[in-house]
């Protein structure tokens, strides 16, 4: 802090040119790019939902916690809480209002197979941002100076060497300097005239400087492209068929700059050709927080993942949400002589992105309808209309079973017979007496139904035209009362999140075995499932986590569900997330938000009162 204050008498007036455009440092041909261009909307956003909150004046936040500790911990503060006040307070807000840009881009490889990835900050008018970068560059001590671009120092980080000391006498030896050698892929530094660089090398930082230069006058800023599709606040795009390609390019260079997986994925169920290029843009205000992404199509590309959201998501999938759920997500399916062959195609692009080459879904359909004599391309699955995936917060299920998403399908009205069908398309898949009858149950005047599947219990029950399948009965019975958490928007897809029932979904998973994965078998469906939509030291903190699955749910339970919703049509397909809340909600969260803060700011250390939460 010292060497901080000292330099705001030291800093020059900096009155240099400097690009008005964060955008004029990055080439036209760049890949992939985020950027905050209006700061002040930010700031301006995030005084709004400041205000009220007990973050609204941070200093007696800090003392009058203080003033209340009942533990010894709490009285020298807490690091992590006192933070967040810092990043509230006016003066921060004022800061950042005054930055003029931030970005970071993709644009190529080195000639070694290295990406070239740089992040950008124009501090504008800010000297504290601009003192920030000067002090870190100063004062770090394993930063050294690697190379020179065009009188630009580049740093990187290096170990501080260590006393050699001589064997025979045990003196130490004299050090001799050397210069430090530049690093291919790390992170790299560099900063002048108000502008603060970090990149993945040093070639990465020479085209930006050179475009701040005005060496290469071509740049984002300057494409009519980029500017008609540039909005406010922050806005990213990706241009897929080239970030594909540079990742090919790279894994020939033993290289990886997108794990493998999701390449696969890319290719076999996106197919970047059909979605040369993806744009995002995203607002936050006191209102909330909206995020939309445009996937632009070429529609004479097929996409298998596009191809399968079609019609609006039929009604009935706004009724087959059980009121507690914790979330749900709908689609309407394509039109009904489309409907098979974009089923068929998105499961056999999931497949082969698993690393399945074996059978195709069409020749999987075809031994289940020779075994259930079903006709399910003809007839049956023409049928299903919509698929919704529905989240239960609390399943009723055995030990160590791992829950999973309810599924609903929709029908089209006049349906077939499928009450008799589904016990034997089951047993066709489980290699079992497809004339086998199922066993029933009468739950809340619900009717439930349940069969084999890889040897568990499959629950099933109708509700109109739609059927709900899952592992736990009596909720496959409350999913027949319909009233859960999706929006009623005729879109082609919507869905929906609820904060504390995520919370208890997945403390439902984490215990079920710690999700333990399951070898593949000879059935399509016997994979693995891993992973999770939170981490799991976040709810247990016996793992290194930081609150309880209660505290989390008390925590979120102050805001609205986080919403979805999607149109697709012929050129575009368009998804908007939309986090909504009032004041009265925001300020709920902040409150509860403070005395978990002040437990994560105050790990007990073996420095008395001064708290820290790397000292676990």
């Amino acid at each position: 802090m010292r060497y901080a204050l000292l330099g705001l008498f030291l800093v020059p007036s900096l009155a240099v040119a400097q690009p008005r455009d964060v955008a004029a440092l990055f080439p036209t041909s760049t890949v992939a790019y985020a950027e905050l261009r209006d700061p002040a909307s930010i700031a301006d956003g995030l005084a709004a939902i400041v205000k009220g909150s007990p973050f609204e004046d941070g200093l007696n936040l800090l003392h009058n916690r203080k003033d209340a500790a009942k533990e010894l911990r709490l009285v020298g503060g807490s690091t992590a809480l006192a933070g967040a006040a810092l990043l509230a307070s006016p003066e921060f807000l004022g800061e950042f209002r005054k930055i003029r840009g931030a970005a970071i881009g993709f644009f190529g490889l080195t000639a070694g197979g290295e990406p070239k990835i740089a992040a950008c900050v124009l501090t504008g008018d800010s000297l504290a941002a601009a003192l920030y970068a000067r002090s870190h560059l100063a004062n770090e001590p394993t930063l050294r100076r690697v190379a020179v671009v065009d009188g630009v120092p580049i740093f990187q980080s290096r170990a501080l060497p260590a006393q050699a000391f001589d064997p025979n006498t045990g003196k130490p030896v004299p050090f001799e300097p050397k210069p430090a050698t530049e690093g291919p892929c790390e992170p790299t530094y560099a900063y002048t005239a108000r502008l603060f660089i970090v990149a993945s090398n040093k070639e990465a930082i020479a085209d930006v400087i050179a475009h701040n230069r005005g060496t290469v006058k071509e740049s984002l800023a300057t494409s009519n492209d980029f500017a008609a599709q540039r909005t406010a606040g922050i806005h990213a795009f990706v241009r897929t068929v080239e970030l594909v390609a540079f990742a090919d390019a790279a894994r020939k260079a033993n290289k990886e700059i997108l794990p493998a997986e999701l390449v696969a994925a890319l290719k076999l169920v996106l197919n970047p050709r059909s979605i040369p290029k993806a744009t995002a843009h995203a607002t936050l205000g006191p209102a909330g927080l909206r995020w939309t992404i445009d996937l632009h199509r070429d529609p004479k590309q097929p996409s298998p993942m596009l191809d399968l959201v079609g019609s609006a998501v039929p009604a009935e999938a706004l009724r087959t949400n059980p009121t507690g759920a914790a979330g749900g997500f709908s689609i309407g399916l394509p039109a009904k002589d489309r409907r098979v062959a974009a089923i068929l195609a998105f499961v056999d692009a999931l497949l082969k992105t698993d690393g399945n080459v074996g059978r195709t879904a069409t020749e999987w359909v075809e031994e289940w309808e020779a075994r259930s004599k079903l006709p399910l391309r003809a007839k049956l699955l023409p049928e299903v209309r919509g698929l919704s995936l529905i989240l239960i917060p609390k399943p009723d299920l055995p030990p160590r079973v791992e829950p999973l998403p309810l599924v609903a399908i929709q029908l089209e009205a006049g349906a077939s017979d499928w009450e008799s069908a589904i016990p034997k398309f089951l047993a066709a898949v489980d290699g079992r007496d497809p004339s086998a009858k199922p066993s029933s149950e009468t739950i809340g005047n619900v009717k439930v139904l349940t069969a084999s599947l890889a040897g568990m219990p499959q629950h099933f029950a109708r509700r109109e035209n739609s059927w709900i399948f899952g592992l736990d009965r009596k909720q496959v019975a409350a999913c027949c009362s319909g009233g859960g958490p999706i929006p009623a928007l005729a879109d082609h897809a919507v869905g929906a999140i609820r904060w504390p029932g995520l919370v208890q979904y997945e403390t439902s998973r984490k215990l079920a075995g710690r999700l333990e994965h399951r070898s593949r078998g000879s059935n399509p469906f016997d994979v693995p499932f891993g992973g999770g939509l939170l981490p799991l030291g976040l709810l247990d903190p016996q793992n290194g986590g930081e609150m309880t699955a209660e505290e989390f749910q008390s925590l979120y339970g102050a805001f609205p569900p986080l919403t979805l919703r999607a149109n697709h049509t012929a050129n575009r397909f368009s998804v908007e997330l939309r986090w909504d809340f009032d004041r009265d909600g925001a300020n709920g969260f902040l409150t509860k938000l403070v005395p978990i803060l002040e437990r994560i700011g105050t790990a007990p250390s073996n420095e008395g009162l001064r708290f820290s939460p790397f000292d676990r």
